[in-house]
């Protein structure tokens, strides 16, 4: 972390790693070099955010980090609510964020899955910098409620993806169809699930697709595809 740091350099990923949370205070300080501008985390499946004073000050460091990528990939992040929690908190308002992805899978419950779509919500209607967000699964209709019922009131999203979702088509057409019609920002949305053939989908997606202009492709390089493990 250190060599990291003194070398300055601003695009680190650590792929199929084992990194737990003591590994934490390294990077919060390779977060307070003010060098990072992309950081992408890979775990097997461990956890790597822990409740207590690592975890705050890693949260401390990203809140005040000139980051404009994030990805967090299999890093067991919402499996505790509050977890979870306390680290979007530290991206609420973040100045320079333009994407975020928060590839793993959310707890099988709805109140899980609602908790974390209301917590993605407020990222959305309170960061004026973020274009890309890339969203946990499997939100199903208690957790996408949240972020489409947000949707309306953001003006800087361009992308929205989402990953292994099972969407009914009542709730594409009383919810998703309504959200995207009213937002003016959206120009990409994926929705990667078994409703993908669904009529209110593509009509989505047709929308969003109408508002690309020159240059909407010119956003940071992507994070990398995600696959569900």
């Amino acid at each position: 972390m250190r060599g990291i740091a003194e070398a300055g350099v601003s695009d680190v990923s650590f792929l199929e790693c084992r990194l737990a949370s003591a590994s934490l205070p390294g990077l919060s300080r390779l977060l307070q070099a003010s060098c990072l501008e992309r950081l992408s985390i890979s775990t097997t499946r461990i956890a790597l955010f822990e409740e207590g004073p690592n975890l705050t000050a890693f949260c401390h460091a990203l809140r005040s980090s000139s980051l404009q990528a994030l990805e967090l990939r299999w890093c067991q992040l919402w499996r505790d609510t509050a977890i979870a929690g306390e680290l979007l908190a530290a991206l609420v308002g973040h100045r320079t964020l333009r994407e975020l992805s928060l590839a793993d899978r959310v707890d099988d419950t709805d109140d899980a899955r609602r908790a974390a779509g209301e917590q993605i919500a407020f990222l959305i209607t309170h960061n004026n910098a973020l274009q890309k967000l890339e969203s946990p699964w499997i939100l199903g209709d208690a957790g996408l409620a949240p972020i489409f019922e947000a949707l309306p009131r953001s003006s800087t999203l361009k992308e929205l993806n989402f990953y292994s979702e099972i969407i009914s088509r009542e709730f594409a057409h009383d919810v998703i169809l309504p959200a995207v019609r009213a937002n003016s920002s959206l120009r990409k949305l994926n929705f990667g699930c078994s409703g993908e053939t669904l009529p209110e989908l593509a009509e989505a997606r047709r929308i969003v697709a109408a508002r690309m202009q020159p240059g909407d492709g010119a956003m940071i390089a992507p994070l990398g595809s995600i696959e569900p493990k």
